[in-house]
This record gives structure tokens, sequence and C-alpha cells, in this order.
């Protein structure tokens, strides 16, 4: 919400919410500032384990939807319904997306003057179910990132004639970038990887330079690395800064020290000016010798 009058000084004119949270606060100042808004309309994805076979859960989650729409359906910076969010992640079953289009039927029988919406991975193995499964999805939501410049022709591709939107964009995910011998992702900015000897001191530095001159913090730590391709979202806690491995730490440089026991560790640089940017970097190593160092950067199959 702090940001909203940045928006509109940018020459934005719209905003997306994932979900309800908060939504009287910020549809109200989305209002002040002149934009619109993407209102999410949460549903849980399959992969939080819910059952979208079982027809008494399915009748709470729409009824949290009804009340959801009837609250703000007539607030005037509403645009649209975003309703789920990549329903589509971690799964293979087609059944969530016709309990999206009969969700999205009450919706347009509640509020007929709002479109509706859901978003979706870049993946667009769903979208040809969608294109047949959903009439009452006015338009799609595409969260995409390193393949944008095909998306068009995917899309195509895929069987969709309707209007998309790009709902999220940004450098290359973890998902789309090289990995190192033991599998895991490197930063965008990254081109290099190590294999490191254990309970040693390594220097290390980034480079970051602030636009309007402010003051940088930057923040070091290493951690133990998480496995993303195997560990479903709901799953994926931040592991904790190890004590002891950031000996000195002086602005954009550091002396960090290896942790003793064998396996894949990440080292962590975030920079902050102070005003509520911040950019990071990570540096994937393994201690020791991998189990497939043949591998080198290779990509995820």
């Amino acid at each position: 919400m702090q940001h909203f009058d940045l928006i509109r000084e940018k020459g934005g004119n719209s905003v997306r919410l994932y979900t309800t949270n908060y939504a009287d606060a910020l549809l109200d100042e989305a209002q002040r500032q002149g934009l619109t808004v993407t209102l999410g309309l949460w549903m849980k994805p399959p992969y939080e384990k819910f059952d979208y076979y079982d027809p008494k859960a399915i009748e709470e989650q729409k009824q949290a939807v009804y009340r959801q729409v009837q609250r703000y359906k007539n607030h005037p910076a509403l645009l649209m319904w975003n309703l789920g969010n990549e329903l589509d992640n971690h799964t293979r079953d087609f059944k969530v997306y016709q309990i999206v289009n009969e969700t999205a039927r009450m919706i347009h029988e509640l509020d007929p003057n709002h479109p509706i919406t859901t978003s979706v991975t870049d993946g667009i193995y769903f979208v040809p179910a969608i294109s047949k499964l959903c009439p009452e999805i006015n338009l799609l939501i595409i969260n995409v990132f390193y393949k944008l410049a095909i998306l068009p022709k995917r899309l195509a591709d895929a069987g969709w004639t309707g209007p998309y939107v790009i709902g999220e964009f940004g450098g290359q995910g973890w998902w789309e970038v090289p990995l190192t011998g033991w599998g895991g992702p490197l930063d965008q900015s990254g081109s290099a990887k190590a294999e490191l000897a254990p309970d040693t001191d390594y220097p290390a530095s980034v480079s970051a330079i602030d636009p309007d001159g402010d003051s940088l913090r930057v923040q070091w730590r290493i951690t133990r690395d998480v496995d993303e391709f195997h560990t479903l979202p709901q799953n994926r806690t931040a592991p904790e800064a190890i004590a002891g491995t950031v000996r000195r730490a002086a602005g954009l440089t550091a002396l960090v020290h290896t942790p003793a026991a064998r396996g894949a560790y990440r080292l962590l640089v975030d920079v902050y000016d102070g005003k509520g940017s911040v950019t990071g970097d990570s540096f994937p190593f393994f201690v020791g010798t991998p189990d497939h160092p043949e591998l080198g950067i290779h990509m995820y199959q």
C-alpha cells in the first residue's frame, strides 16, 4: 500500500492483489490513487493436499469465495476477479479446473459486472484443458519469466484464443537457470560454482550501486541449500543462517567460513537501501565432493 502512490507517479494504473487479506484498506487506497484492482480470490492448490474430489471441502471453499465476492463486488476500484493462483502447479489432475469453472459461474451470477480470470504458470500444460473446461473464465493471467518472448506462440500452439495478461514477470526463475553438479540452481547473475574445502576461510565480495545515492546496508549469511525441485512450496521454509560462517563483514566484502559437514550450501547476500528496496544474490557451493561431479553445469530435465 505504501507504494501505490509511486505506481501512479510512474504511470501505472492497475494493481493485482493475490488474496482479499487487508482488501478493505488496499482497495480504498487504490481508489484514492486512481488505480484499479484485480482482486485475488484464494483457492487452495492441490499441492496443499486440498481434495478437489471432496464435495464438502469444495462447498466450504465456494462459500468462502461467495462471502468475499458479496463483500467487495461494489467497490469502485475493483477491475476483475482473479480466481486461484497457479492451481496448475505440482499437479496433473484437470479436476481442479472443473471446480474453478463452477466457482466462476457462481461469481458471474453474483456479480455480472466484472470479468473473471485465473492465473497459471508458464508451463502452459493446463491451457488446453482450461480452454475446454472453463468457459466461465473470461481471460487468463500468466506468470511468466524467462520465456516471455515466446509466450504468444506457446499460447497459440496450446489453443488459447482469448485475451491474457502478464501477472508476474522478472529475471529467470530458479527453475529456469542452469544447475550445479549437485543440483543447486545458479542465480541469474551467477555463472560459477565451487567445491570448497570444509572448515576454511574464503574472501567474498559483491558489487552494488544505488541509483539514488542512498547508503547501503549489506547482510551476509550461509545456509543449507534447499532442494527446490523436490520440495513442495508449503514445505520450503527458509533455512536458518549457520552460526560462525561469516567471520567479518564490511559492506560489500566479507570473510566467510565453510561449514565442517559435507553437503550443499548457499552464500546469500541481501543489499538494502533503507527506503524499502532490496536486491539479493546467492552463490551455491558444495563442501567436499558432490556425488556426481561429472555433471558440471547443466539444465534440469
